[in-house]
């Protein structure tokens, strides 16, 4: 794919004969490994270290579940906790903000800060 893509920039499409500019080589890849890419080389632009970790839902819905170990809720359910951090990182909102009553807010607050 890299090959035929560096083919088709440099002009060289469908010659047999080896292309006669050097066109670098594309990246090829997925939308998320390409949008990865982005955010490592741009990062520090925010501040941000470049060897941060990318967690999938279930990696993420694990550390809640630690989290939440750690702060002794064990009557909540984390996954109450997974989609209350999840609606207030989408909202750029502090667990303060969230639509709980003060014990359930306290432990989000800790859990979100562990998190």
């Amino acid at each position: 794919m890299k090959e035929r893509v560096t083919g088709i920039l440099s002009g060289e499409h469908g010659q047999s004969r080896k292309p006669r500019s050097t066109v670098p080589a594309p990246y090829i890849g997925t939308f998320h490994s390409l949008g990865a890419r982005i955010l490592r080389s741009e990062c520090r632009t925010f501040g941000r270290d470049p060897n941060f970790v990318i967690f999938d839902d279930h990696d993420s819905f694990d550390l809640i579940k630690k989290a939440a170990k750690v702060v002794l809720a064990p009557k909540s359910p984390p996954a109450l906790f997974a989609q209350k951090i999840s609606a207030l990182k989408n909202l750029d909102r502090s667990a303060a903000e969230a639509g709980l009553d003060a014990k359930k807010k306290e432990e989000l607050g800790r859990i979100f800060d562990l998190y």
